[in-house]
Protein backbone atom coordinates (compact mmCIF):
# COMPACT_ATOMS: atom_id res chain seq x y z
CA UNK A 1 0.00 0.00 0.00
CA UNK A 2 1.20 3.06 -0.98
CA UNK A 3 2.55 5.85 1.96
CA UNK A 4 -0.21 9.09 1.62
CA UNK A 5 2.84 11.10 1.31
CA UNK A 6 4.10 8.99 -1.51
CA UNK A 7 0.44 9.44 -3.26
CA UNK A 8 0.52 13.35 -3.16
CA UNK A 9 4.36 13.89 -4.33
CA UNK A 10 2.78 11.69 -7.44
CA UNK A 11 0.05 13.76 -8.01
CA UNK A 12 2.29 16.68 -7.53
CA UNK A 13 4.69 15.43 -10.19
CA UNK A 14 2.03 14.20 -12.35
CA UNK A 15 0.44 17.84 -12.44
CA UNK A 16 4.17 19.68 -13.13
CA UNK A 17 4.96 16.71 -15.81
CA UNK A 18 1.64 17.63 -17.65
CA UNK A 19 1.87 21.68 -17.38
CA UNK A 20 5.52 21.13 -18.78
CA UNK A 21 3.63 18.82 -21.76
CA UNK A 22 1.00 22.53 -22.78
CA UNK A 23 4.01 24.60 -22.24
CA UNK A 24 5.82 22.37 -24.55
CA UNK A 25 3.33 21.90 -27.28
CA UNK A 26 2.94 25.64 -26.97
CA UNK A 27 6.32 26.19 -28.17
CA UNK A 28 6.42 23.77 -30.97
CA UNK A 29 3.06 25.10 -32.49
CA UNK A 30 4.58 28.94 -31.89
CA UNK A 31 7.93 27.04 -33.83
CA UNK A 32 5.84 25.31 -36.30
CA UNK A 33 3.77 28.07 -37.55
CA UNK A 34 5.69 30.82 -40.22
CA UNK A 35 3.55 33.72 -39.27
CA UNK A 36 0.15 34.59 -37.79
CA UNK A 37 -2.94 36.42 -39.02
CA UNK A 38 -6.39 37.59 -37.55
CA UNK A 39 -8.21 39.44 -39.86
CA UNK A 40 -12.17 41.30 -39.44
CA UNK A 41 -13.61 42.24 -43.05
CA UNK A 42 -17.55 42.71 -43.76
CA UNK A 43 -19.10 40.09 -45.95
CA UNK A 44 -19.32 40.29 -50.05
CA UNK A 45 -15.72 41.66 -49.23
CA UNK A 46 -12.16 39.79 -49.68
CA UNK A 47 -8.79 38.67 -47.74
CA UNK A 48 -5.43 39.67 -48.94
CA UNK A 49 -2.80 37.49 -46.53
CA UNK A 50 0.77 36.90 -47.46
CA UNK A 51 2.72 33.62 -47.64
CA UNK A 52 5.85 33.26 -46.82
CA UNK A 53 7.57 30.82 -48.78
CA UNK A 54 4.87 29.85 -50.63
CA UNK A 55 5.94 26.48 -52.35
CA UNK A 56 4.17 23.10 -53.28
CA UNK A 57 2.55 20.88 -52.75
CA UNK A 58 0.28 23.08 -50.57
CA UNK A 59 -3.21 22.67 -49.05
CA UNK A 60 -5.84 24.49 -46.93
CA UNK A 61 -7.05 23.68 -44.05
CA UNK A 62 -10.42 25.10 -42.62
CA UNK A 63 -12.21 25.01 -39.18
CA UNK A 64 -15.57 27.05 -38.58
CA UNK A 65 -16.44 28.03 -35.66
CA UNK A 66 -18.89 25.24 -34.80
CA UNK A 67 -16.65 22.53 -35.59
CA UNK A 68 -14.01 20.90 -33.65
CA UNK A 69 -11.57 19.71 -36.73
CA UNK A 70 -9.82 21.31 -39.57
CA UNK A 71 -10.92 19.69 -42.81
CA UNK A 72 -8.67 20.53 -46.16
CA UNK A 73 -10.89 22.46 -48.43
CA UNK A 74 -8.00 22.88 -51.20
CA UNK A 75 -5.37 21.52 -52.29
CA UNK A 76 -2.73 22.78 -55.07
CA UNK A 77 0.11 19.85 -56.44
CA UNK A 78 2.13 22.80 -58.60
CA UNK A 79 1.92 25.99 -60.42
CA UNK A 80 -0.06 24.99 -62.65
CA UNK A 81 -2.86 24.33 -60.49
CA UNK A 82 -2.79 26.99 -58.88
CA UNK A 83 -3.14 29.19 -61.92
CA UNK A 84 -6.52 27.60 -62.54
CA UNK A 85 -8.09 29.02 -59.34
CA UNK A 86 -8.35 32.41 -60.46
CA UNK A 87 -11.99 32.29 -60.08
CA UNK A 88 -11.99 30.23 -56.76
CA UNK A 89 -13.16 31.37 -53.71
CA UNK A 90 -9.74 30.48 -52.58
CA UNK A 91 -6.65 32.04 -55.13
CA UNK A 92 -3.07 32.89 -54.61
CA UNK A 93 -1.68 35.36 -56.48
CA UNK A 94 2.24 35.80 -57.83
CA UNK A 95 3.33 37.53 -55.08
CA UNK A 96 3.01 34.54 -52.44
CA UNK A 97 -0.60 35.83 -50.76
CA UNK A 98 -3.46 33.71 -50.61
CA UNK A 99 -7.20 35.50 -50.79
CA UNK A 100 -10.07 34.22 -49.76
CA UNK A 101 -12.77 35.83 -51.87
CA UNK A 102 -16.47 37.40 -51.78
CA UNK A 103 -16.61 36.65 -47.81
CA UNK A 104 -19.82 34.93 -46.21
CA UNK A 105 -20.64 34.09 -42.66
CA UNK A 106 -19.71 30.29 -43.51
CA UNK A 107 -16.12 31.78 -43.99
CA UNK A 108 -15.55 32.99 -40.71
CA UNK A 109 -13.43 30.26 -38.64
CA UNK A 110 -9.58 29.48 -39.10
CA UNK A 111 -7.12 28.41 -41.80
CA UNK A 112 -3.57 26.68 -41.80
CA UNK A 113 -1.68 26.59 -44.90
CA UNK A 114 0.58 23.11 -44.76
CA UNK A 115 3.16 23.11 -47.73
CA UNK A 116 6.41 21.16 -48.79
CA UNK A 117 7.48 17.87 -48.18
CA UNK A 118 8.02 17.30 -45.15
CA UNK A 119 5.30 19.38 -44.32
CA UNK A 120 5.09 22.41 -42.34
CA UNK A 121 2.74 24.88 -41.10
CA UNK A 122 3.07 28.20 -43.04
CA UNK A 123 0.36 29.91 -42.04
CA UNK A 124 -2.28 30.09 -39.02
CA UNK A 125 -5.12 32.62 -40.09
CA UNK A 126 -8.18 33.17 -37.97
CA UNK A 127 -10.93 35.40 -39.74
CA UNK A 128 -13.80 36.90 -38.40
CA UNK A 129 -16.65 38.30 -40.81
CA UNK A 130 -18.88 40.93 -40.15
CA UNK A 131 -23.10 41.08 -41.57
CA UNK A 132 -22.62 43.88 -43.66
CA UNK A 133 -25.77 46.29 -44.20
CA UNK A 134 -26.74 49.32 -45.87
CA UNK A 135 -29.10 52.06 -44.62
CA UNK A 136 -31.22 53.36 -47.10
CA UNK A 137 -33.07 56.47 -46.59
CA UNK A 138 -35.62 58.54 -49.37
CA UNK A 139 -33.49 60.06 -52.01
CA UNK A 140 -35.64 62.90 -52.83
CA UNK A 141 -36.60 65.58 -50.17
CA UNK A 142 -39.14 64.16 -47.34
CA UNK A 143 -41.62 67.32 -47.32
CA UNK A 144 -44.02 68.10 -44.35
CA UNK A 145 -46.26 71.22 -43.24
CA UNK A 146 -46.38 73.03 -40.22
CA UNK A 147 -48.03 71.52 -37.21
CA UNK A 148 -48.32 67.90 -38.93
CA UNK A 149 -46.30 65.21 -38.25
CA UNK A 150 -43.17 63.71 -40.46
CA UNK A 151 -41.78 60.48 -41.38
CA UNK A 152 -38.32 60.10 -42.00
CA UNK A 153 -38.15 56.90 -43.45
CA UNK A 154 -34.99 54.74 -43.37
CA UNK A 155 -34.14 50.88 -43.24
CA UNK A 156 -31.69 48.22 -43.41
CA UNK A 157 -30.65 46.22 -46.42
CA UNK A 158 -30.58 43.41 -45.93
CA UNK A 159 -33.32 43.85 -43.39
CA UNK A 160 -31.59 42.57 -40.31
CA UNK A 161 -32.59 43.38 -36.80
CA UNK A 162 -31.17 46.50 -35.37
CA UNK A 163 -32.85 45.77 -31.42
CA UNK A 164 -28.38 45.14 -31.04
CA UNK A 165 -27.19 48.12 -32.46
CA UNK A 166 -26.78 52.18 -32.11
CA UNK A 167 -29.27 53.99 -34.00
CA UNK A 168 -28.46 57.49 -34.00
CA UNK A 169 -30.60 60.35 -35.53
CA UNK A 170 -27.91 63.82 -35.84
CA UNK A 171 -28.40 66.73 -37.52
CA UNK A 172 -25.66 68.86 -38.51
CA UNK A 173 -22.75 66.77 -36.56
CA UNK A 174 -22.54 63.75 -34.79
CA UNK A 175 -23.41 65.54 -31.26
CA UNK A 176 -26.07 67.56 -32.55
CA UNK A 177 -28.68 64.67 -31.40
CA UNK A 178 -31.89 64.12 -32.49
CA UNK A 179 -33.02 60.51 -31.45
CA UNK A 180 -30.66 57.96 -30.02
CA UNK A 181 -31.12 54.11 -29.22
CA UNK A 182 -28.53 52.16 -27.67
CA UNK A 183 -28.83 49.18 -25.50
CA UNK A 184 -32.04 48.29 -26.53
CA UNK A 185 -33.87 51.24 -25.65
CA UNK A 186 -33.45 55.14 -26.10
CA UNK A 187 -30.99 57.31 -24.60
CA UNK A 188 -32.05 60.91 -25.08
CA UNK A 189 -30.32 62.57 -21.98
CA UNK A 190 -27.92 64.34 -24.79
CA UNK A 191 -30.74 65.50 -26.96
CA UNK A 192 -31.54 68.71 -28.43
CA UNK A 193 -33.68 70.36 -26.58
CA UNK A 194 -36.08 71.47 -29.17
CA UNK A 195 -36.72 67.69 -30.08
CA UNK A 196 -37.64 66.42 -26.65
CA UNK A 197 -40.88 64.60 -26.55
CA UNK A 198 -40.86 64.89 -30.68
CA UNK A 199 -39.03 62.02 -31.45
CA UNK A 200 -40.06 58.80 -32.05
CA UNK A 201 -38.94 55.24 -33.58
CA UNK A 202 -40.96 52.35 -34.12
CA UNK A 203 -39.64 49.62 -31.92
CA UNK A 204 -41.79 46.83 -32.87
CA UNK A 205 -40.33 46.89 -36.41
CA UNK A 206 -36.69 47.15 -35.22
CA UNK A 207 -36.18 43.66 -35.16
CA UNK A 208 -37.28 43.86 -38.76
CA UNK A 209 -34.49 46.50 -39.88
CA UNK A 210 -36.65 49.85 -39.73
CA UNK A 211 -35.09 52.39 -38.31
CA UNK A 212 -37.32 55.55 -39.18
CA UNK A 213 -38.04 58.36 -37.37
CA UNK A 214 -40.80 60.00 -36.96
CA UNK A 215 -41.37 64.14 -35.89
CA UNK A 216 -44.13 65.27 -34.21
CA UNK A 217 -45.59 68.97 -34.64
CA UNK A 218 -43.46 69.83 -37.42
CA UNK A 219 -41.64 73.71 -36.72
CA UNK A 220 -40.01 75.46 -39.90
CA UNK A 221 -36.96 75.29 -37.99
CA UNK A 222 -36.70 71.40 -38.26
CA UNK A 223 -35.85 71.87 -41.87
CA UNK A 224 -32.46 70.79 -43.07
CA UNK A 225 -30.15 67.59 -43.02
CA UNK A 226 -30.90 64.59 -41.13
CA UNK A 227 -28.49 61.22 -40.74
CA UNK A 228 -29.19 58.10 -39.57
CA UNK A 229 -26.25 56.09 -38.21
CA UNK A 230 -26.44 52.74 -37.67
CA UNK A 231 -23.41 50.97 -35.67
CA UNK A 232 -22.49 47.37 -34.39
CA UNK A 233 -19.13 45.96 -35.52
CA UNK A 234 -19.59 48.11 -38.58
CA UNK A 235 -21.75 51.59 -38.99
CA UNK A 236 -23.23 52.60 -42.03
CA UNK A 237 -24.98 55.99 -42.56
CA UNK A 238 -27.65 57.29 -44.89
CA UNK A 239 -28.45 61.42 -44.67
CA UNK A 240 -32.06 63.30 -46.20
CA UNK A 241 -33.46 66.26 -46.94
CA UNK A 242 -36.24 67.92 -44.98
CA UNK A 243 -38.63 70.69 -46.31
CA UNK A 244 -40.83 71.99 -44.19
CA UNK A 245 -43.89 74.14 -45.90
CA UNK A 246 -46.37 76.13 -44.16
CA UNK A 247 -49.71 75.67 -44.36
CA UNK A 248 -52.51 76.46 -46.78
CA UNK A 249 -56.45 77.15 -46.57
CA UNK A 250 -56.75 76.03 -50.34
CA UNK A 251 -57.82 72.57 -49.45
CA UNK A 252 -59.79 70.35 -52.00
CA UNK A 253 -62.00 66.92 -52.04
CA UNK A 254 -62.99 65.41 -55.26
CA UNK A 255 -64.38 62.44 -55.96
CA UNK A 256 -63.99 60.62 -59.62
CA UNK A 257 -64.63 57.18 -61.36
CA UNK A 258 -61.53 55.88 -63.33
CA UNK A 259 -61.06 57.48 -66.77
CA UNK A 260 -62.22 60.79 -65.85
CA UNK A 261 -60.04 63.72 -65.00
CA UNK A 262 -59.91 66.11 -61.98
CA UNK A 263 -58.50 69.86 -61.81
CA UNK A 264 -57.56 71.78 -58.63
CA UNK A 265 -57.23 75.58 -58.96
CA UNK A 266 -53.10 77.33 -58.09
CA UNK A 267 -54.15 80.80 -57.93
CA UNK A 268 -50.81 82.98 -57.97
CA UNK A 269 -48.43 80.67 -59.96
CA UNK A 270 -45.13 81.14 -59.83
CA UNK A 271 -41.56 79.60 -60.35
CA UNK A 272 -39.98 76.85 -59.57
CA UNK A 273 -43.17 75.00 -59.29
CA UNK A 274 -43.81 71.05 -58.26
CA UNK A 275 -46.19 68.81 -57.90
CA UNK A 276 -45.82 66.30 -54.38
CA UNK A 277 -47.67 62.91 -54.00
CA UNK A 278 -48.38 60.83 -51.32
CA UNK A 279 -50.77 57.17 -52.33
CA UNK A 280 -52.72 55.66 -49.65
CA UNK A 281 -50.49 53.39 -48.50
CA UNK A 282 -47.96 55.51 -48.72
CA UNK A 283 -46.25 57.25 -45.45
CA UNK A 284 -44.60 60.43 -47.52
CA UNK A 285 -45.15 62.78 -50.47
CA UNK A 286 -42.83 62.28 -53.58
CA UNK A 287 -42.25 65.13 -56.35
CA UNK A 288 -43.85 63.71 -59.54
CA UNK A 289 -43.12 66.59 -61.52
CA UNK A 290 -41.19 69.73 -61.54
CA UNK A 291 -40.96 72.94 -63.91
CA UNK A 292 -38.07 75.51 -63.54
CA UNK A 293 -39.56 78.02 -65.69
CA UNK A 294 -42.90 78.70 -68.09
CA UNK A 295 -41.02 77.09 -71.25
CA UNK A 296 -40.18 73.66 -69.24
CA UNK A 297 -43.99 74.25 -68.18
CA UNK A 298 -45.23 74.07 -71.96
CA UNK A 299 -43.32 70.96 -72.37
CA UNK A 300 -44.89 69.37 -70.08
CA UNK A 301 -48.36 69.15 -71.90
CA UNK A 302 -48.26 66.23 -73.12
CA UNK A 303 -47.78 64.47 -68.92
CA UNK A 304 -50.73 62.86 -67.96
CA UNK A 305 -50.72 65.64 -64.88
CA UNK A 306 -50.61 68.89 -66.70
CA UNK A 307 -50.45 72.92 -65.19
CA UNK A 308 -51.32 75.84 -66.42
CA UNK A 309 -51.52 80.05 -64.31
CA UNK A 310 -54.38 78.40 -63.10
CA UNK A 311 -55.34 75.23 -62.67
CA UNK A 312 -53.74 71.35 -62.50
CA UNK A 313 -55.41 68.49 -63.80
CA UNK A 314 -54.92 65.08 -63.81
CA UNK A 315 -55.91 63.03 -66.74
CA UNK A 316 -57.51 59.75 -67.62
CA UNK A 317 -57.45 59.07 -63.68
CA UNK A 318 -57.00 55.17 -62.60
CA UNK A 319 -56.97 53.68 -58.42
CA UNK A 320 -53.34 54.18 -58.48
CA UNK A 321 -53.78 57.91 -58.56
CA UNK A 322 -56.11 58.15 -55.43
CA UNK A 323 -54.15 60.14 -52.58
CA UNK A 324 -52.90 63.28 -52.05
CA UNK A 325 -51.16 66.03 -54.39
CA UNK A 326 -50.05 69.41 -53.18
CA UNK A 327 -48.49 71.96 -55.44
CA UNK A 328 -45.29 73.44 -53.83
CA UNK A 329 -44.06 76.97 -55.71
CA UNK A 330 -41.74 80.11 -55.32
CA UNK A 331 -39.00 81.13 -53.11
CA UNK A 332 -39.67 80.97 -50.10
CA UNK A 333 -41.97 78.04 -50.84
CA UNK A 334 -45.09 77.83 -50.18
CA UNK A 335 -48.43 75.41 -51.10
CA UNK A 336 -50.54 76.71 -53.24
CA UNK A 337 -52.99 73.40 -53.30
CA UNK A 338 -53.83 70.37 -50.76
CA UNK A 339 -55.99 68.40 -52.86
CA UNK A 340 -57.47 65.30 -51.93
CA UNK A 341 -58.41 62.57 -54.52
CA UNK A 342 -60.99 59.58 -54.18
CA UNK A 343 -61.32 57.37 -57.22
CA UNK A 344 -63.94 54.96 -57.74
CA UNK A 345 -64.67 51.64 -60.17
CA UNK A 346 -65.77 53.50 -63.32
CA UNK A 347 -69.65 52.71 -64.19
CA UNK A 348 -68.70 50.83 -67.09
CA UNK A 349 -66.87 48.09 -65.11
CA UNK A 350 -69.72 48.22 -62.20
CA UNK A 351 -72.17 47.95 -65.24
CA UNK A 352 -70.70 44.71 -66.70
CA UNK A 353 -70.60 43.44 -63.03
CA UNK A 354 -74.20 44.01 -62.90
CA UNK A 355 -74.85 42.29 -66.00
CA UNK A 356 -73.04 39.01 -64.89
CA UNK A 357 -74.61 38.67 -61.52
CA UNK A 358 -78.06 39.33 -63.60
CA UNK A 359 -76.86 36.34 -65.95
CA UNK A 360 -75.74 34.23 -63.07
CA UNK A 361 -79.00 34.35 -61.47
CA UNK A 362 -80.63 33.91 -64.98
CA UNK A 363 -78.70 30.44 -65.33
CA UNK A 364 -79.17 28.99 -62.07
CA UNK A 365 -83.05 29.43 -62.19
CA UNK A 366 -83.16 27.85 -65.03
CA UNK A 367 -81.14 24.35 -63.42
CA UNK A 368 -83.72 24.36 -60.59
CA UNK A 369 -86.69 25.00 -62.38
CA UNK A 370 -85.46 21.68 -64.89
CA UNK A 371 -84.53 19.78 -61.74
CA UNK A 372 -87.82 20.33 -60.33
CA UNK A 373 -89.84 19.08 -63.82
CA UNK A 374 -87.76 16.31 -63.73
CA UNK A 375 -88.29 15.11 -60.08
CA UNK A 376 -92.19 15.56 -60.74
CA UNK A 377 -92.54 12.50 -62.94
CA UNK A 378 -91.93 10.04 -60.60
CA UNK A 379 -92.11 7.48 -62.89
CA UNK A 380 -88.71 7.87 -64.05
CA UNK A 381 -85.47 6.22 -62.24
CA UNK A 382 -83.25 8.58 -60.97
CA UNK A 383 -80.36 8.25 -63.95
CA UNK A 384 -82.62 8.67 -66.64
CA UNK A 385 -84.03 12.19 -64.67
CA UNK A 386 -80.53 13.60 -64.24
CA UNK A 387 -80.18 12.59 -67.99
CA UNK A 388 -83.42 14.06 -68.94
CA UNK A 389 -81.80 17.72 -66.50
CA UNK A 390 -78.69 17.21 -68.60
CA UNK A 391 -80.75 17.10 -71.96
CA UNK A 392 -82.43 20.22 -71.70
CA UNK A 393 -79.75 22.32 -69.95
Amino acid sequence: MTHPSRRKNFARSARVSHTLTLVLLLLLFESAVSEYYEFSQKDGRSIRCPVPGLRFPLSVYFKGRSSTNFTEILRVEDEDKRRTLRQHKITFDDHQAIYINNLSLGDEGEYQIIAGSPEEILLYMKVTVLPSFRVIGPSAPVVAVVGQDVLLSCHLSPPVSAENMQIRWFRKNFESLVHLFENGMDQNKQQLPEYQNRTKLFRDRISNGNVSLRIRHVRPTDEGRYTCYVESDIYEEATMELKIVPQTDRRYKHTRSEGQSVQGPIPGLSFPVSIWFKGRNSTDFTEILRAEDEDQRRSLSHQRITFDSQYICVNNLSLSDEGEYKVIAGSPEKILLDMNVTVTRSTEVGRRHHYTCIASVFYVAVFIYFIWKSQSKGTQSPCFRMDLVVEHF
